[in-house]
């Protein structure tokens, strides 16, 4: 009887303390992802309208000042932008140029979300395993 509660005690510890943590972990990991992604396609739409404008001279737009100040802005020129690639490098190209590169990196984060969203997967069967082996454990009749 105290084999069978020594085991149900170390499975519980690794139950509660590591395998919800890495849950945890994942999860956020995957979100930011997915937020990630949601920021490129959003940038990415917004270049494809710009592409469909009938004129890419003085086009006038918000920028925001964030904490919700907006201020007017008027773009001599929207054939052309500067895309961030460093943390201190940006990178002048062509709106196709832009859109082009996006799509890339789309498909690359697409693949790290895949990839985080089966760990979540793999991380949530192990969890559904070990609860299943305590239930077990717990139900079985000790032999004495």
């Amino acid at each position: 009887m105290a084999d069978v509660t020594k085991r149900v005690e170390v499975l519980e510890n690794f139950l509660y303390n590591r395998l919800h943590s890495d849950l945890k972990e994942a999860t956020e990991s995957f979100q930011s992802t997915l937020s990630r992604l949601e920021g490129i396609r959003t940038t990415s739409n917004a270049l494809r309208e710009i592409l469909l404008l009938p004129s890419t001279t003085n086009v006038s737009g918000k920028v925001d000042l964030s904490n919700s100040a907006f201020v007017q802005a008027i773009i001599p020129d929207a054939n052309t932008v500067f895309v961030k690639v460093l943390p201190s490098l940006y990178v002048e190209m062509t709106l196709e140029e832009a859109i082009d590169l996006l799509v890339k990196v789309e498909t690359c984060v697409l693949k790290v979300a895949n990839r985080q969203a089966n760990h979540v997967a793999r991380i949530n069967a192990h969890i559904k395993l070990v609860k299943q082996g305590l239930e077990k454990l717990i139900t079985t009749p000790s032999s004495e």
